[in-house]
C-alpha cells in the first residue's frame, strides 16, 4: 500500500520485454520485482489460477459477443494470411492450456537476464539508482549454457504474407 510502481513483462513473436515505472522513492521495490522476476522458480499452488482462467475466459466470451472483434479478427485473417500467431485465444484452446507447461515457458523466456538491455529514464539520481543494480540486477544469475542477446538472424519469421491486391468483402456480425 502507498506504492507507486509496475512491472509488466510480455512477449511479443520476435522479442521479450519487461517495462516498468516507480516513483524515485520505489526503486528499491522495483529492483526486487525485477529480481524475483528473473531469479525465482513459480510454484504454482492448487486453485491458485483459477481466477486468472476465470477473467480470461469472461474476456473471451465478452470478445465473442462484441461485433468489432468479428470486424477485427477478419481483418487480422485477411492482413495476416491465417497466421496462427494472429489468431485469438478460443475458448476451446483456453481448456487446453497446461498451466505448468506455461509457468516453465515463462521461466524460461525471463530467467537469464544477459539477454535483456536494461535503460533507466527519468528524474532519479545515479547515486541512487546504483545501489539498487548493484544489489537486484547485477546478482540476478545467469541461465546456465545461454549466453548474451540472441542471434536475430537465427529467428523463423512467421508464416505470414499480406494481401498483394486490397481485400474489399461485407462483414456480417
Amino acid at each position: 500500500a502507498g506504492r507507486r510502481l509496475a512491472l509488466s513483462p510480455s512477449e511479443g513473436a520476435y522479442g521479450r520485454s519487461v517495462k516498468g515505472s516507480a516513483s524515485p522513492h520505489d526503486l528499491e521495490v522495483a529492483g526486487q520485482l525485477l529480481h524475483m522476476l528473473m531469479a525465482s522458480e513459480m510454484q504454482l499452488q492448487p486453485g491458485e489460477m483459477d481466477s486468472v482462467m476465470v477473467q480470461v475466459r469472461q474476456g473471451i466470451e465478452a470478445q465473442l459477443r462484441n461485433p468489432l472483434h468479428t470486424y477485427h479478427s477478419r481483418v487480422r485473417l485477411i492482413n495476416y494470411d491465417s497466421c496462427y500467431f494472429f489468431d485469438p485465444i478460443t475458448l476451446e484452446e483456453l481448456d487446453k492450456v497446461d498451466l505448468e507447461a506455461s509457468c516453465k515457458y515463462h521461466r524460461a523466456a525471463f530467467s537469464n537476464p544477459a539477454e535483456f538491455t536494461v535503460v533507466f529514464t527519468g528524474n532519479v539520481k545515479f547515486t541512487a539508482l546504483l545501489p539498487v543494480i548493484t544489489t537486484y540486477l547485477a546478482t540476478i544469475p545467469a541461465a546456465p549454457g545461454r549466453g548474451g542477446p540472441r542471434d536475430c538472424r537465427t529467428l523463423t519469421p512467421l508464416p505470414f504474407k499480406f494481401p498483394e491486391q486490397p481485400v474489399v468483402e461485407d462483414v456480417e456480425v
